[in-house]
Parts: C-alpha cells; structure tokens; sequence
C-alpha cells in the first residue's frame, strides 16, 4: 500500500468499520451524523470545530478513528492531542497505543509497530514510517514542539474546557489566550486543527468558534434531538431511542438539573426550564405604559477600559409607574472610558430627569469618583447618586430583580434597539458571554423598596392645576390674609 494517503470520510469509515467496530462495546450501525463529522475533519479546511452529545461516541469517531487514520494511512506523521488536563490527554493517547498493541488484524494490515508509549507520547512505526502523538493538558508549554525536527501538522483537540474553570472570567480568558498564542502558533505550516467538545459555557471557547464568523474557523452543533421539549430529528435513534432520551431528560429534571440535560444533549448549557431568567419573566410594555407618569431612575455597571477584553459600561434606565411596576425604557452596552461614561449619564439624565443613579461604591470609589465630581462641578450640576455595596455573587445580587420580574412586576420596551441583545444577555444568564447590562438591572432591583412610586395621571394634573391657580392668585379670592378662611 502507498505510504501516503489523503484520507477522506469514506476512507476514515471504512477504516473504522474494518478495524475498529468489532473493540467498541455493544456497536451499533455508523450513524450519519459520524459521516457528516468525518466530511469536516477530512475537509481541506485548516480549523474545524465540532460540537457534539454525550454518549454519541464523538471521541472514538473523531479522536481515535480520524486520528489514527490519518496517522496509518500517512496524512500526519506528528500529531498533537490536547484535553482539558495532561491525564484527560493521557487517556486518549493510552487508548491509541491499546489499539495499536493488541488489534492484530491492524498490525497485519499496516505493519504497525509501537516503539515507545508514556503517558505523554506515542511513537509507533507503519509499513517502515514513524509517527508519533504528543499529549498535553491545557495550558501546558507547548513551545517549541518537534519531534525529529518536526512541528505538529495535526492538532486534535478533545474536552479542552471543563465545567469549573469555565465559570470564572479570568480562567475563560486565560485559556483563550493560551489557545490563540500558544497552541495554535506551535503547529507546521500545513497544520490542521480539529476541535471536539461540550459547549459548557455561552463564552466558551468553543462556542466562540462556532459562533464568530470571521475567525476563520468552520464547524457545527450537533444535537441530540430537536430542541428540549421536541424530541424529533434524533441524531442517533439507533442508540438513543426517543424514550431513551425522554428518560434521560427526566433523570436531569429530577435531580434539578435541566440544564446539565441541554449543555450535555443539546449542545446549550442554559435550558429553559433552568433559566436563571425566563422567558416568561419579560412582559413588553403596553401603549398605557409608555403614557404612564413615572418616577425615573438609572443603573450604571462602569466598563474598565476599552480594550477587546474589557466589559462594556451598561446603563439601564427605568421608571415606576404608580402602581409600582418598574419600566426598563432604554438599556446602554457599549466600551466607554470614564470621560465618556459620564457623558453619556449625562445625556440620559437630561433626556429622562432620572431622580437617582444607582452604582456600585467600589466604581465610584476606585475608577469613576473623581472625573464624575470634578464633571458635576463644572457643570454646576449634581446628579443623585446612591452608592450600594453588593453581594459579590451574581446570581445572589439579581435575585431581586429575579422575584420582581416572576411576579410581573417588570415591563420591557420591546420596540426598543437594545431589545434583542439585551434579551439574549438576560436569557442566558449566569453561562452566557457577557453580564453587564444583568449587573446593571439588578443593582435596580436591589434598590426597589426604596424607589417612591410616580404620582398618578390624575394626582399630576390636580397639582398642575394647583400650581396654576397660585401663580393666578385665583385661590387666594375670597380668603382673609391674616386667617386664611
């Protein structure tokens, strides 16, 4: 046989139903899905990157199968294996070397000969070429990687993020830039990645490629099934059977854990039947509410700068109505430094005549106090400003805010621009990509005991009437001076 062949998914598919269906436990029929997965990796593609369910065997079609393939059949000779951790890495790679050993029809076939295999590499010889397969965990120094002056032309990348660490900004940040500056540029010329995993996050870095259509990367979200409640277009009814998945679904649901069902089947880590935030939470404003008097107030979550990384400053406005229903009229998210950030309070606060400003004392205190104080100087304008000290959880600290919304307590613009990002912000809170504008509204709903209700439409227009009728000296007719009768 050639010592070299490009492989496609025809080829990788026959490969595995030849030499690899007979080890699997309780094999089933290739399912398409694994075809379609098999089109993407043997693409010409240099970045590709797959989301797919548990249990659908994603790592053995696209880990073991594909990359051993590629190996055996000489499409890579060096190839880079990185998971979540160096014993996740290990695994997969104590996984090929059992495969290479003790598949005698692959030995024959090939002229497969391990050489050397640790927990960290495998070297093995085929039909007289050597290839070898580097693990590592993320993060791990991947520098400077060769072997017999060689870099990686295969980088298969498989669990890379974990559900602890995606949860922390920081940690979701420093794995990108580890990813972006380190792994990537460690590869050949003519290096190809393959990314497989479990979306854990809406920032993840795998929904980041999936997502983001000018990184340069090509991929798709399988899933399960249809969506949580519908459980048509199965991906694999050979093995996951609709009362199978109904199953499973109620197993999560019992246990309280509907979104571990759909980050785990569906390729979203946020159900909504587990939303932090429902979708029946948001009321949209009537006609009558827009006419309503409202007493305005204003929340500001201030940005830390405007570099890529920084958060936006989000500015939430909103009013109560005197029937006490707190309106959301306008929501602000955009990267402004401090100059900008109180320029921008300022246009609001002339638009709106908002009564307070509500910000978090450790904004004022350490980033926007003084330009803030030195701008209300030369202005000769004081804005109101009530300084809280949340609780430091996100969750605990919207948790008013939450309650106030369930109880229909909170209307919405609809109509507005801001409407849809905002929605989707809110929706996929706490695992969604930004928090900013959530932050803001519920530093509100923190203070909504204390925001006093509007005056009626009908208290407004007596006072005005009031007003009126003592600037015409009309209401002093008639009445002594000295008693007032």
């Amino acid at each position: 046989m050639s010592n070299k062949i490009i492989i496609d998914a025809h080829l990788v598919e026959g490969f595995m139903e030849a030499f690899l269906h007979a080890d699997l436990d309780q094999p089933k029929p290739t399912p398409q899905f694994h075809r379609d997965l098999w089109n993407l990796f043997c693409s010409p593609e240099q970045n590709v990157a797959v989301a797919a369910p548990r249990g659908h065997a994603k790592s053995t079609a696209g880990t073991h199968a594909f990359s051993l393939a590629s190996l055996l059949f000489g499409s890579d000779d060096f190839a880079l294996l990185v998971s979540a951790t160096e014993a996740l890495a290990a695994g997969h790679l104590a996984n090929l070397t059992r495969i290479l050993t003790d598949n005698h029809d692959l030995r024959t076939e090939f002229g497969v000969r391990v050489l050397r295999a640790n927990e960290t590499q495998l070297v093995a010889e085929a039909g007289g070429r050597e290839f070898c397969v580097v693990g590592k965990g993320a993060e791990q120094a991947v520098r400077g990687l060769l072997w017999h002056n060689k870099r990686p032309s295969l980088i298969v990348v498989d669990d890379l993020e974990n559900d602890e660490a995606v949860m922390s900004k920081e940690r979701r940040e420093k794995l990108r830039d580890w990813f972006n500056n380190a792994l990537l540029p460690c590869g050949a010329d003519n290096l190809r990645v393959r990314f497989l995993g479990t979306i854990l996050h809406m920032d993840s870095l795998l929904e980041r490629l999936l997502t983001d259509p000018d990184n340069g990367w090509v991929g798709r979200r399988f899933r399960a099934h249809k969506s949580f409640d519908d459980f048509g277009e199965i991906l694999w009814p050979e093995k996951f059977t609709e009362a199978r998945l109904r199953r499973e679904r109620q197993r999560y649901i019992s246990a309280g854990n509907p979104s571990g069902y759909s980050q785990e089947y569906l390729s979203h880590p946020v159900a909504e039947a587990d939303a932090y935030f429902r979708k029946s939470d948001f009321r949209a404003m009537t006609a009558a509410d827009h006419e309503e008097p409202k007493t305005m107030y204003a929340a500001i979550d201030f940005s830390i700068g405007q570099s890529d990384k920084g958060d936006p400053t989000a500015i939430v406005v909103g009013g109560v109505s005197p029937d006490g229903l707190l309106h959301i009229v306008e929501v602000i998210a955009k990267r402004l430094d401090p100059l900008e950030s109180i320029e921008e309070m300022f246009r609001l606060q002339e638009l709106y005549n908002i009564d307070f400003w509500v910000v978090e004392d450790e904004n004022i205190a350490k980033t926007i106090g003084p330009f803030l104080e030195a701008e209300m100087r030369k202005r000769g304008r004081y804005l109101s400003i009530e300084r809280i000290r949340p609780h430091k959880d996100k969750q605990a600290r919207a948790t008013s805010i939450q309650a106030r919304m369930r109880a229909g307590g909170v209307h919405f613009d609809c109509d507005a621009e801001w409407w849809f990002s905002f929605y989707e912000e809110m929706i996929n809170f706490p695992r969604g990509k930004n928090d900013d504008r959530v932050d803001a509204l519920a530093w509100l709903g923190l203070y909504l005991n204390k925001l006093s209700p509007s005056l009626t439409r009908r208290e407004l227009d007596e006072l005005e009437w009031e007003e009126e009728m003592e600037e015409s000296g009309a209401l002093d007719e008639g009445r002594n001076p000295i008693t007032g009768y």
